[in-house]
């Protein structure tokens, strides 16, 4: 995960926010999870992406991407916003939000 580090740091520097939980938890990421998976997911323990057909090759490789699921990790341990309606929308936009 090329940029995983700098997304860490980011959340550290810029918000002064250790890791996902704010208390300096082990961030765990797999790549190439699953057989011809196309995302990639916070899964409530760890960053999971796939690589798929090839359809969504390089993902791996973009901070947006990685920021964006390393903060559907900081949400659930601030916010605790269930994946569903619009507590869902909420929570997939704070992801969108800083990933950019």
């Amino acid at each position: 995960m090329r940029y995983l580090g700098q997304v860490v740091d980011y959340f550290r520097t810029t918000h002064s926010w250790n890791s996902y939980d704010n208390a300096a938890a082990t961030v765990y990421a797999a790549v190439h999870y699953g057989v011809e998976e196309n995302n990639g997911y916070w899964d409530g323990i760890g960053i999971l992406l796939g690589d798929g057909d090839g359809s969504f090759l390089g993902y791996t490789t973009t901070n947006d991407f990685i920021a964006h699921e390393f903060t559907h990790a900081v949400t659930e341990h601030t916010a605790n916003l269930d994946y569903f309606n619009q507590a869902g929308g909420l929570n997939e936009s704070f992801s969108d939000i800083f990933a950019i």
